[in-house]
């Protein structure tokens, strides 16, 4: 039955996943692509690579990163699960909202 206890059992099931292989992901990139990033990429090219990437983001209005922002803060909400609040990124505040 569409909507009932199963497909809401399987809906959490698959979200716990895939929260699991986000982490997972995260912890790959910081762990391993990111220290080697930086040890391969000179200081002042990776200055420039943030520069142009900032600029983007700026013609873009920042408006990206807030849409998302807003529509995982409107979930927490709805399905009554704690959110960050706006302090917690500060470098998503700083550059994006």
């Amino acid at each position: 039955m569409p909507g009932g206890k199963d497909s809401i059992e399987n809906f959490v099931s698959n979200a716990h996943g895939y929260v699991n292989l986000l982490r997972q992901h995260i912890q790959k990139e910081n762990d391993c692509l990111y220290p080697t990033a930086d040890d391969a990429i000179p200081a002042d090219v990776a200055d420039e690579i943030l520069e142009k990437y900032l600029n983007v983001e700026k013609e873009a209005g920042g408006k990206r990163h807030k849409v998302y922002f807003e529509k995982a803060k409107k979930l927490a909400d709805k399905y009554n699960v704690t959110f960050l609040d706006d302090a917690s990124v500060p470098t998503l505040q700083e550059y994006f909202l």
